[in-house]
């Protein structure tokens, strides 16, 4: 009966073990599990020191320039734990943790307007891992164009973390500021260089917009690459070297899917000049049509006419060779030949003029062959 008593309870507590351990697991207590996608890092006391990940195809290597580690291209190994049930070893609390950080979360606000209402904000809140991937609007105000006007822009950028201690533990998570300061000053560089008419219609997506020199590497944008073999920067460009640098961070794509002209009478003005531009085309596309019914127009009386023609010649031989197989005199039938030949271009298509009757002596009235005129 005693061993009984105490079998119970250690029976429960056996079936509780895997509750209680995947509890301590949702709180970081021991062990904690990572999602696709995310990173996390373990401090001891304040300082960092391991940074684990589940980002497939990358690893993470030591950067020998900056002493930071920095992901590459390739397969991170991974102990059976990591492998089989997404779960990494912490250490023993309050010794180790998961270290965690605040971020101001901010998306576009697709019912946004004006260009002060693009971007919707959230209050700052904690978080315990960094994303490897993510995109990040910033409404950039009154950029100056070549031809003296501005424009808001509303740009949206996709991020990639490429050295992850920089924006977590130098920035303290406020990295998402200083990544907007460094991407304005090279939107301003490149919007710089076009007048508002050239703007407006040039193209503004991902994959051809007028940013996308600001992810390309240096040999698609015809700039020298910079050789480094230790930073092995050499596949990126300027932009990205120095935003690597500065954030962490890499941009792997960009586009303008908002804009506004600061000034309103500008705005104005080259709404009134497309309307005009499309009205005119309008008026340019209904003259063109109208000339092309003309000239089809003209083209099948072309052809009536000429079939015409066509079926007037044959009935005229047609006649002449019944005279002639009459077996009458062949003055007579030339003479008669003659005078149809007459009466057919006296009753054209135009002529109201059934018979003809010939005014010389004796002689009879000639019926039109052309038929009844109608």
């Amino acid at each position: 009966m005693v061993i009984l008593s105490l079998l119970i309870p250690i029976i429960g507590i056996i079936f509780l073990l895997p509750y209680l351990f995947y509890l301590m697991v949702e709180r970081d207590i021991f062990f904690t599990k990572v999602e696709t996608g995310d990173i996390k890092f373990i401090v001891r006391g304040d300082s960092l020191f391991k940074i684990i990940h589940d980002v497939p195809g990358k690893r993470l290597v030591l950067d020998p320039v900056d002493n930071n580690m920095m992901f590459v291209d390739g397969v991170e190994k991974k102990s059976y734990l990591n492998s089989e049930y997404g779960m990494w070893w912490i250490g023993f609390p309050p010794f180790s943790k998961i270290h965690s950080f605040w971020i101001k979360p901010e998306r576009e606000n697709p019912s946004g307007k004006e260009s002060e209402d693009w971007i919707q904000s959230d209050p700052k809140r904690q978080v315990w891992s960094l994303r490897f991937a993510f995109p990040r609007p910033f409404s950039i105000q009154k950029v100056e164009l070549k031809d003296r006007l501005s424009v808001d822009v509303l740009a949206v950028a996709k991020f990639e973390v490429v050295k992850p201690q920089i924006p977590v533990f130098q920035f303290k998570g406020s990295f998402f500021e200083n990544a907007g300061l460094i991407l304005q000053a090279q939107v301003n560089d490149i919007l710089n260089n076009m007048t508002l008419s050239e703007f407006i219609p040039a193209p503004k997506g991902e994959v051809d917009g007028i940013l996308k020199s600001m992810k390309e590497p240096p040999e698609s944008t015809g700039i020298a690459p910079k050789k480094n073999k230790k930073e092995k920067e050499h596949d990126l460009g300027a932009f990205n070297r120095e935003l690597i640098h500065q954030v962490g961070l890499k941009l792997v794509g960009i586009s303008i899917p908002k804009y506004d002209p600061s000034d309103k009478d500008t705005l104005e003005a080259m709404q009134a000049k497309e309307l005009a531009t499309k009205k005119g085309e309008g008026r340019i596309a209904e003259a063109d049509a109208n000339a092309k019914v003309t000239i089809a127009n003209a083209n099948a009386k072309a052809t009536a006419e000429e079939r015409l023609a066509q079926a007037r010649g044959a009935r005229i031989r047609e006649t002449i060779a019944a005279l002639a197989s009459s077996g009458g005199d062949n003055n007579i039938v030339t003479q008669q030949g003659g005078k149809i030949l007459q009466a057919e271009a006296l009753t054209g298509e135009n002529s109201k003029i059934n018979t003809w009757v010939d005014g010389s002596a004796g002689a009879q009235p000639v019926l039109s062959v052309g038929g009844d005129k109608k």
